[in-house]
């Protein structure tokens, strides 16, 4: 069995795949890197981190999308209410376009942020056509934190990033199926043209 952990380089998603490795999954990186709506720190510690799992071998690739043109269109056409969770939306189903892999893993956490809630993540599934696995789901941000520390992640994690994406204070907690399902109706993202890069 093979999961595509997506790792942002922040705390959650290293320490949910590293928990899953170390059960023995196989496992490997996509990161959807938002630059230039960040500040390019993000890949940077996402590329750190990777060469701590793939030093363990515990992971062998590390797959880089970029998410110029796919933020370029949300940030025009989406409520910015529903852009993150319309977001998480597009990197699940480019996710689950790999098809050598069985599972996807996230780095989520019940409740944390407004893409978090229960209801929004079962709609941020609903996207992907594979099994999407949790393992910090019911863990609170002290513990993930902790184990970040505990894991050699933490230094790397805590290095500051910057969003350069203008996003509102509140977003939609208890998102409908049909708003996000209008909301995608006005983009228009051709997958076959985001090109990936591979680091080994």
């Amino acid at each position: 069995m093979k999961a595509l952990a997506l790792v942002s380089g922040e705390f959650d998603s290293p320490v949910a795949a590293y928990i899953l490795a170390e059960k023995g999954m196989k496992i490997d990186f996509i990161h959807f890197d938002p630059y230039p709506y960040s500040d390019g720190s993000l890949l940077k510690k996402t590329v750190l981190i990777f060469n701590i799992f793939k030093e363990k071998s515990l992971a062998d690739k590390l797959y880089v999308v970029p998410q110029k043109e796919v933020l370029d269109e949300l940030n025009t056409k989406i409520n910015k209410k529903y852009l993150i969770i319309v977001w998480r939306r597009v990197m699940m189903r480019y996710a689950s376009s790999f098809q050598d892999y069985d599972f996807l893993v996230t780095g989520d956490s019940l409740g944390q942020v407004a893409s978090q809630t229960l209801h929004n993540l079962y709609l941020i599934d609903k996207a992907s056509d594979k099994i999407v696995l949790r393992p910090l789901l019911l863990w609170n941000k002290r513990d993930i934190v902790a184990k970040s520390k505990e894991l050699g992640f933490y230094e790397i994690s805590a290095l500051p990033s910057k969003c350069l994406l203008d996003l509102p204070s509140k977003f939609s907690t208890h998102t409908k199926e049909e708003e996000i399902l209008k909301e995608e109706e006005k983009i228009e993202i051709d997958f076959k043209k985001i090109k990936y890069k591979v680091l080994e």
